[in-house]
């Protein structure tokens, strides 16, 4: 396990992909799962009581839900643990796409905006994020926001239940138009923590960006020290 941890933290911050897996000196990993049980890397047996976080209620590998119970009696991975799934998929993210220094896996897109949006504000100590106009980010209340009145204004909530408090760290910009974000960026340039944007647009029809748009975002960005989030 303390190899792994090793290998794990060149990947991941800190090592893990939830603050609850890591304690000291180093989190157990585990390889394999099997009723009510699960086995450390180092065979250790232990019993699962949080029974993957509810998902294996039935326990691993249930003859009643799965008919592999027989042939493969251990090829069940435990789940909400550290294991060294993770390490290899994250090596093979990391050589497709060289650019990647660290990752962390979520359970849905809106986590991994809402993880995006606050790491964002903690590192530039800035509140605003730029959303574009029909960009879709998944479900959280700092992504379902309209436009406002006018081109330099804060969104509003496009839901009830969002508190308008949340609409007003929130600037909503035309997708492709580079002049709307740079009179944004002179407007608000020192609070903007950053600009969340899809690459391609995809709620409203298939909409790719005009040539040099993205490039043109994160020079922006970079100018202006806030973080360029690509969705």
């Amino acid at each position: 396990s303390s190899d792994l941890f090793d290998e794990a933290k060149t990947l991941f911050p800190g090592g893990v992909n939830s603050p609850v897996r890591y304690y000291e000196p180093y989190p157990i990993y585990f390889r394999q799962a099997l009723g009510a049980r699960i086995f450390d890397v180092e065979g250790n047996e232990y019993i699962d009581f949080c029974m993957g976080f509810g998902t294996m209620i039935g326990g691993y590998g249930n003859p009643m839900i799965t008919m592999e119970y027989d042939s493969h009696p251990y090829n069940f991975i435990p789940i909400g643990v550290p294991g060294e799934t993770e390490i290899e998929l994250g090596k093979e993210i990391k050589s497709a796409i060289p650019s990647i220094q660290m990752m962390r896996f979520t359970n849905s897109g809106t986590e991994a905006v809402m993880h995006a949006i606050r790491l964002a504000r903690a590192y530039t100590g800035r509140n605003i994020i730029i959303k574009m106009n029909a960009g879709f980010h998944g479900a959280n209340d700092y992504v379902l926001v309209n436009a406002g009145s006018g081109a330099l204004t804060f969104g509003t909530p496009s839901s009830p239940g969002i508190p308008r408090i949340v609409s007003e760290t929130v600037i909503v910009a035309d997708f492709n138009n580079v002049e709307n974000l740079e009179e944004i960026f002179a407007k608000y340039g020192d609070k903007i923590a950053a600009v969340l944007v899809e690459p391609v647009l995809g709620n409203i029809g298939v909409i790719p960006p005009e040539p040099d748009y993205l490039e043109n975002v994160q020079k922006m960005c970079n100018q202006n020290g806030s973080l360029f989030i690509l969705d």
